[in-house]
């Protein structure tokens, strides 16, 4: 008789432990769900797309270039030129860093900047090593063998402010190198740099 209330009693509270265990199990779950259901999310454009994930195109019949990047970055273009050979840059900046500090250093930024190459014909290799406008001589100076549009280009990095990589091609009528500037290799501005250079057509 003892005995059968010593089971009775260890059932009962084996029972009472199950329905306790899934009752807690059931309030984590709950808090969990409802915690995440307070985390921001990525803003959604009308066409279904994250702000992250749209990207705008750029194109220049004149520079003969193509390229699509994030909507988060601002464009802008810049003639740097003189009158007797001409050079332009687009500038891409994220607009969370926008605007500048006035009198300071802008923010990393990835740029496209284009050179007049019909009165030269330089060669790629050329063009780096003989402008100072390529940075080259501020890094390991190594030269490392890449594509742009599936086009023959070398890539190379350097330092400023900012690290930077660079890779430049020498086309018939202009030369291009395009750059991004960061802080560590892994930073998100390098990886949508990746994205540009990816999306790039020259004609």
């Amino acid at each position: 008789m003892l005995g059968n209330r010593v089971w009775y009693t260890r059932m009962t509270m084996t029972r009472f432990l199950v329905v306790l265990g899934l009752i807690i199990a059931a309030i984590a779950v709950y808090v969990i769900v409802s915690d995440t259901t307070t985390v921001p999310m990525p803003a959604t454009a009308p066409g279904g797309e994250t702000e992250q994930s749209q990207r705008l195109t750029f194109t220049s019949d004149k520079y003969g270039i193509s390229f699509s990047y994030p909507a988060t970055y601002e464009l802008s273009e810049i003639n740097t030129g003189s009158g007797q050979r001409e050079q332009h840059s687009i500038v891409l900046q994220r607009s969370v860093d926008l605007p500048a500090p006035e009198g300071g250093e802008g923010p990393p930024s990835i740029t496209i900047d284009i050179y007049q190459n019909d009165l030269d014909s330089q060669t790629t290799e050329d063009w780096i090593r003989n402008t100072s406008q390529s940075n080259f001589k501020l890094g390991d100076m190594t030269l490392r063998p890449t594509t742009i549009d599936g086009k023959a280009a070398l890539s190379y990095r350097w330092s400023g402010l900012y690290e930077g990589t660079t890779i430049a091609i020498a086309q018939p009528d202009w030369v291009y190198a395009f750059n991004v500037m960061y802080l560590e290799m892994g930073d998100d501005i390098v990886q949508d740099f990746v994205a540009v250079r990816e999306s790039v057509r020259l004609q």
